[in-house]
């Protein structure tokens, strides 16, 4: 029996669950791994998400003024839903209504399924949002 994504997304969402689509705010038409970063993630409120990508160096030199402790890179050793080296930007933190997941993930045509993104790895991510001087204090009390 298939679940309807609309009543299957706001059943999983908890903080660390990775999900896997394409974003047309981003200007790529690659699909991307976003970290759940929210502490109680709703329906009612939008959902704070970091976004993940390969271009590891780029993102380091575009945020080489920000604090170190604001780019995390996670390994595929570290995550085995990772083929390559994972660059997290913490100094840019996406909100997102639930609506606009199932949106994404429906178009991708199914719920990639993914590993909870690990207990040590969220704690760098949400550190990493919490170091960063341009994140929005609101945005930081949405995930402690």
């Amino acid at each position: 029996m298939d679940i309807p994504l609309e009543k299957a997304i706001p059943a999983v969402l908890r903080q660390g669950n990775v999900f896997y689509f394409v974003d047309p705010s981003i200007p790529s038409t690659d699909p991307h791994n976003y970290v759940l970063l929210s502490k109680q993630p709703t329906s009612e409120k939008k959902l704070v998400f970091v976004l993940g990508t390969s271009k590891v160096e780029k993102v380091r030199r575009y945020r080489a003024a920000q604090p170190p402790a604001t780019r995390v890179v996670v390994a595929p050793a570290d995550y085995r839903d990772f083929t390559c080296e994972t660059m997290f930007d913490c100094n840019s933190p996406r909100e997102l209504a639930v609506a606009d997941v199932v949106r994404f993930v429906s178009q991708e045509g199914r719920l990639k399924p993914r590993d909870h993104i690990g207990a040590s790895i969220l704690e760098r991510l949400v550190n990493g949002v919490l170091a960063s001087p341009i994140v929005e204090e609101r945005i930081k009390k949405e995930i402690v």
